[in-house]
């Protein structure tokens, strides 16, 4: 009832007599852009029939057909899919012969893994301590001797952790990469081996770094050296890190992150830092663990959604409600043009100029440039189109809004099955990536990531909040609007006489492919971002409403946030 009050009042107002000489003045770019075939002010639709594959629900006369600035929009848009998929190409497979340092973000797959690896040995010495220590403490206190055992308890943990030892683990499949990486599977090895086993690892690597004729930088050569004062420190039983001064130390600590840490605070030295990274590593261990079990549930309760989802629409007990026109189309694809050039051009722009100079304003920055790109749906109203209109074709409507948001978390978990496909290729992919030739055995990998992890991965609390606000919130909202609102009306208007199935798969693999695209991830992970968004654009056909879409692009963003949160 508010939404529909809102849209009369819109429209009340735009047809206000003070603003018919507004509405005059944009007569021009209606009759320069408008093809003649097409007509904005009368909708072409049909209701849907109960058989949602039925071609009976398509208006195909007069069949649709680009328009002049149709075509330019769709070059505009071709252009800017391909400058952004192949920047990010070329930024992961292109020469690096300058570049040979590993920032934070190449670093979280083996910090990840030191996290595990830490977590796992702190949950399984806490257990041994409560098994030997406690009754101990039981025995001093039936004694009389309780202050005395209290005394002793900080005590008896520190030398249960230091004296415990993991089972037997393989690490070597991290011992590759980058230099900075090395370092910090050298922290491994002290935190599974000991020093000695360390010290020796640190003389293999200058064989190798020798062997390949890899010129380190000095940063390189300064950590190096860090990294074996401190080793021969600890093997002398000195496991203080007092023989670096602080400028060293801070050093390792922001090239290399939490094994940086590590490599600073051994099992057994008994700092608050190490207390602090054995409690952060349980919570990521706990959460690993905790995050594969609901994954299970979650896939289980998928296929039994998928089932559910496939029988009440293919026996059209819940037909597709989406309406096929090709009434406007081509202003829709001038709209999503315009709003690549706002919403990207606008920050290549800033970026060029420099006017943000750190994470944090660009962060803050984030939510603004995708809200404010939605000035863009204002195109479509000033090519003619009634607001009430736009905001029904493109799916801003509250339709059975309690129950499209139920059938959101159950689409989203049909979809999961197709998803795994997607990052399985993903997998395969990365495993086929050729490394950068310039710097051979100790290339940065081609890893597929965001640039946000960059910022996560050292971030304050103010940067997660940003990060939610932009990843969580924003982005769902802006990009829905315009990749399942905007672009994916007009592939239907556009492809509709071909028929209801080809025009469906059609539209979303297209939309799909320029959604991973336009994503800075990189070439690696458009086959999973593609499938994600195919999903998005089936629902959007099926419930004919956004807000499905938006918040299972939302759920999606909303668990890799999270899973992030606890891990990094």
């Amino acid at each position: 009832m508010v939404w529909d009050v809102c849209l009369q009042s819109f429209n009340l107002w735009s047809n206000d007599a003070r603003l018919h000489s507004l509405t005059a003045s944009f007569s021009t770019v209606r009759i320069l852009t408008q093809d003649p075939s097409e007509n904005p002010f009368i909708a072409q639709r049909v209701d849907g029939p109960k058989d949602s594959f039925s071609d009976t629900s398509l208006n195909t006369n007069p069949p649709a057909r680009l328009s002049m600035s149709g075509w330019i929009s769709w070059i505009l848009i071709a252009g800017f899919t391909v400058f952004i998929l192949g920047s990010t190409t070329v930024q992961q497979f292109g020469e690096k012969e300058s570049v040979t340092e590993a920032s934070a973000g190449d670093l979280m797959q083996i910090n990840l893994q030191a996290k595990m690896i830490v977590g796992q040995k702190s949950l399984l010495a806490t257990a041994e301590r409560l098994a030997t220590v406690e009754p101990a403490i039981e025995a001093q206190t039936e004694e009389g001797a309780e202050a005395d055992g209290e005394a002793n308890v900080g005590d008896e943990a520190e030398e249960v952790e230091a004296e415990f030892t993991l089972p037997e683990t393989d690490l070597s499949a991290l011992d590759t990469g980058s230099y900075e990486q090395r370092l910090c599977y050298c922290g491994l090895v002290n935190e599974v081996d000991g020093p000695e086993a360390a010290l020796e690892y640190l003389d293999d690597l200058e064989t190798k770094v020798a062997e390949h004729d890899f010129e380190r930088s000095d940063a390189q050569l300064e950590m190096e050296s860090s990294v074996r004062s401190l080793m021969e420190n600890y093997r002398d039983g000195n496991l203080s890190q007092d023989i670096l001064d602080q400028p060293q130390q801070q050093q390792l600590k922001d090239r290399l992150g939490f094994s940086g840490e590590l490599l600073l605070n051994p099992a057994g030295s008994g700092t608050e830092t190490r207390a602090a990274l054995a409690t952060q590593s349980q919570t990521a261990a706990v959460a690993a663990v905790v995050f594969l079990v609901m994954a299970i549930l979650f896939f289980l309760f998928g296929i039994v959604s998928l089932l559910f989802i496939l029988t009440y629409v293919l026996t059209g007990s819940s037909p597709s409600q989406f309406i096929a026109t090709n009434n406007a189309h081509n202003a829709y694809v001038e709209t999503f043009a315009l709003w690549l050039i706002v919403f990207f051009g606008l920050q290549m722009l800033v970026g060029h100029l420099e006017l943000l100079k750190t994470n944090e304003q660009r962060m803050i920055a984030n939510p603004i440039f995708f809200f404010g790109s939605l000035i863009v749906l204002l195109w479509p109203m000033l090519r003619g189109v009634p607001a009430s209109e736009v905001f029904a074709d493109i799916g801003w409507t509250p339709k059975k809004f309690f129950r499209n948001t139920f059938l959101s978390v159950a689409a989203y978990a049909a979809w999961l099955p197709a998803v795994l496909v997607g990052g399985f290729i993903v997998f395969v992919l990365m495993q086929l990536a050729p490394m950068p030739t310039a710097v051979g055995e100790f290339a940065v990998p081609a890893m597929p990531g965001h640039p946000i992890q960059e910022m996560l991965s050292g971030g304050d609390m103010l940067t997660w909040v940003t990060v939610v606000i932009a990843a969580c919130v924003a982005a769902p909202i802006v990009e829905e609007t315009m990749f399942r609102g905007v672009l994916y009306r007009h592939l239907r208007g556009l492809s509709m006489k071909y028929g209801k199935e080809v025009s469906i798969i059609f539209s979303a693999v297209v939309n799909g492919f320029i959604f991973a695209s336009l994503h800075p991830q990189g070439i690696l992970v458009v086959p999973l971002l593609t499938t994600l968004a195919i999903g998005f654009s089936f629902v959007r056909e099926w419930r004919d409403s956004l807000w499905t879409s938006i918040l299972m692009h939302a759920f999606n963003n909303s668990m890799v946030t999270l899973l992030m949160y606890f891990l990094l």
